[in-house]
């Protein structure tokens, strides 16, 4: 199950493959960010891994995140920071499937890097950023210190 929590990964800093430099420069040739692929489903699996790991009964990503925090399983700081990447990356996708929605085209989870603001840009940075430390983290504690 870690290993399976380490498979997705949010792109590798400094970003290159967005186009972004944490935290100020985004350029437009940037090819498009998976949101769910390498946002979303990340995060799913660090926290179904830390809920199965401590016997949590909570089944909705924000609730076990919360819980492991209320466990001690993960530092406040982390955890807050984990949630707000949730919710980040979470908002983003659903503004994404809605403007696919007003333009009657499918959905579609990727997100060309000019559909964010300068604001999105840094926070989707430290999102990935904290998601990337979690998953060294857990690859350390729970595969015996792997490279992930």
């Amino acid at each position: 199950m870690a290993r399976e929590a380490l498979k997705d990964s949010p792109p590798r800093s400094p970003l290159w493959r967005l186009g972004l430099r944490c935290p100020a420069f985004w350029f437009t040739r940037a090819r498009p960010l998976d949101l769910k692929r390498r946002g979303i489903m990340p995060i799913v699996s660090l926290a179904r891994l830390l809920a199965v790991a401590h016997g949590l009964p909570e089944l909705h990503t924000r609730e076990r995140l919360e819980a492991t925090i209320r466990l001690g399983t993960i530092s406040p700081s982390a955890g807050e920071e984990l949630i707000r990447a949730w919710d980040l990356i979470t908002t983003l996708r659903v503004r994404q499937h809605a403007r696919l929605i007003r333009a009657k085209r499918p959905l579609d989870n990727r997100v060309e890097s000019g559909e964010f603001s300068a604001d999105e840009r840094k926070r989707l940075c430290r999102a990935f950023a904290q998601v990337r430390f979690m998953q060294r983290s857990i690859g350390r504690h729970y595969l015996g210190g792997l490279p992930t």
